[in-house]
């Protein structure tokens, strides 16, 4: 499991139940983590999955010395990472590569400068996280997509997705960015009816602001 040369990459692996495959894949990669961790506490008082991943990152990392490790591999419970998953991701030298929250890699300076080492705790965490470093002029993002084992609920209340579009609109993304990102979306129900409550709550936040 140990790197003693080259990247040092830890893994936090977020699951609220069984993750023994995917705890298998992670010790089956061509380029080896140097440690693995599981985050699977429960926040009964956190409203959202992405919130309750977002928190179960934060506390783990919070616990650990993160200037030992030049990559923080974040992974679902539900995801088998391709054995090569952590070679490929660290040949293309980008500051996060991934896509959604299955499976991102990220390097652990990037994290200091943007995050300031804590781990946001939101309903769209893995957005946050990704769209920071694309926004940003002076980090760099690369797509990789890795598939869950099984596919996420696909049934969410209208208000998550307008919690989705204030987020949005939070963490600095255009109107023009969140309607062209709905094609990108790993879910195939971000359109319709779903895309048009994010855009309300989009709107909703930006009206607010204005506001204020």
């Amino acid at each position: 499991m140990k790197n003693m040369s080259g990247p040092r990459v830890l893994c936090v692996v977020v699951s609220l139940s069984d993750c023994d495959r995917t705890v298998e894949s992670v010790k089956q990669q061509t380029c080896p983590v140097s440690k693995l961790v599981i985050a699977n506490k429960e926040f009964p008082q956190l409203r959202y999955a992405g919130e309750r991943a977002g928190m179960a990152m934060r506390n783990a990392l919070t616990e650990e010395q993160l200037d030992k490790f030049s990559h923080i591999l974040r992974v679902d419970g539900d995801t088998i990472l391709p054995k090569n998953f952590v070679e490929e991701s660290l040949k293309l030298k980008a500051d996060l590569v991934g896509c959604g929250g299955y499976a991102q890699l990220l390097k652990t300076s990037t994290f200091k400068d943007l995050f300031d080492n804590m781990y946001p705790v939101d309903f769209a965490e893995d957005t946050v996280l990704t769209e920071t470093v694309i926004r940003s002029p002076h980090h760099s993002y690369s797509k990789y997509v890795v598939k869950p084992i099984t596919p996420a609920p696909k049934k969410y209340p209208p208000s998550s997705w307008i919690k989705n579009g204030e987020f949005r609109y939070k963490i600095g993304m255009s109107f023009l960015l969140t309607c062209l990102s709905f094609r990108d979306r790993r879910s195939s129900t971000l359109v319709g009816f779903n895309s048009i409550l994010i855009i309300m709550g989009f709107l909703r936040a930006k009206i607010a602001a204005n506001a204020a």
